[in-house]
């Protein structure tokens, strides 16, 4: 999983492209795919089929942009 400390430690932007976020739960909190401290000169893109499997959420700060399509749940595989 991805952890972002201060504001400074990306530049301009980080784009994750088709990627696959999964944990196990450990105990009664499950993890934060992209933890993050308010973003002010940076962004962080989440392209693709990009998903998280087992974590509360994608991100937990400003700065992060969940840029996925939408897909429409099926009753088929």
């Amino acid at each position: 999983m991805v952890k972002i400390v201060a504001d400074g430690d990306i530049e301009r932007g980080m784009e994750f492209h088709d990627c696959q976020f999964v944990a196990n739960v450990l105990g009664a909190v499950p993890a934060v795919a992209i933890d993050s401290v308010t973003l002010t000169n940076a962004r962080v893109i989440l392209t693709g089929d990009t998903c998280a499997s087992e974590c509360t959420k994608i991100a937990t700060a400003t700065g992060i942009f969940n840029c996925t399509p939408a897909r429409v749940a099926t009753a088929t595989i």
